[in-house]
């Protein structure tokens, strides 16, 4: 079974990793180790570069070959527009309020709660009180990378 695992995430080592970043190499598991594969990669939030979107809006992200996960701060009053992107998306408020619109469907979002926000799904999102919302994208945001999010910098 192990075997089969490390062949399998070797496979996908070696394809090429969306969003830049170098897909991690797995070496191959002498027989008998254990079955964890260190792959793993530690972040501090603290330590990420922010970003100034807007006077209202920052963000520090992380891509993944396979997602993005964001976190924004929002002052009250701030106005995502109505977008809508290929990835699949998870918001999380940490702490405070948000007012999502799709299409005419309101829903509000508050500390500790989430919505699943399906590809191509056009919303709208303010900020009802200042607050942090935690969002995970996959495929991962390369449209992020490029600065190609004229949206979110209004």
């Amino acid at each position: 079974m192990i075997t089969a695992i490390t062949a399998s995430l070797a496979r996908r080592a070696d394809r090429p990793a969306a969003c830049g970043l170098a897909a991690p190499r797995v070496a191959p598991q002498p027989s008998g180790a254990r079955d964890t594969i260190s792959r793993m990669t530690h972040y501090d939030w603290n330590n990420l570069p922010l970003e100034q979107l807007n006077p209202q809006v920052s963000r520090r992200a992380l891509h993944t070959s396979g997602l993005t996960i964001a976190r924004l701060n929002m002052q009250k009053g701030a106005v995502v527009p109505e977008h809508s992107h290929v990835h699949e998306q998870i918001a999380t408020v940490e702490r405070g309020e948000l007012q999502f619109w799709f299409g005419d469907r309101e829903v509000i979002l508050r500390d500790g709660q989430s919505v699943a926000i399906p590809s191509n799904e056009p919303h709208k999102v303010i900020a009802l009180q200042d607050t942090v919302v935690v969002d995970v994208f996959t495929p991962c945001r390369e449209d992020w990378l490029r600065g190609d999010d004229a949206y979110l910098r209004k």
